[in-house]
């Protein structure tokens, strides 16, 4: 799927890029049945999906105001939304499960 997209736009490249990378990684994930494979199939599936939705996102929002709302084609302002979301996350569920584990050491 990667090679159909080289010609296309930077994050329609990426998201198929990342995509063929959590297929390999769910695939390994069920053969040899490792944990940390599982959870960092799990980063991978989420870098996926935000990349996806930030792509029809920004394609819906682009074509409607007939201007660059959300930028498309540079990699840089995807990867820095990524990372943002993603240390969000990571933030609030460390936080969640430090709580957590805070409960049965009373």
């Amino acid at each position: 799927m990667v090679f159909g997209t080289l010609k296309t736009k930077r994050v329609l490249h990426f998201v198929f890029m990342s995509l063929d990378i959590l297929f390999f990684m769910l695939t390994t994930r069920e053969l040899t049945g490792n944990t940390a494979i599982a959870t960092l199939t799990g980063i991978e599936g989420t870098i996926c999906g935000v990349s996806s939705t930030y792509l029809g996102l920004a394609e819906v929002l682009n074509e409607s105001n007939q201007t660059t709302f959300l930028p498309i084609d540079l990699v840089k302002y995807l990867l820095l939304t990524l990372f943002f979301i993603l240390n969000f996350f990571s933030i609030k569920n460390l936080c969640m499960q430090a709580k957590f584990y805070m409960q049965f050491e009373k």
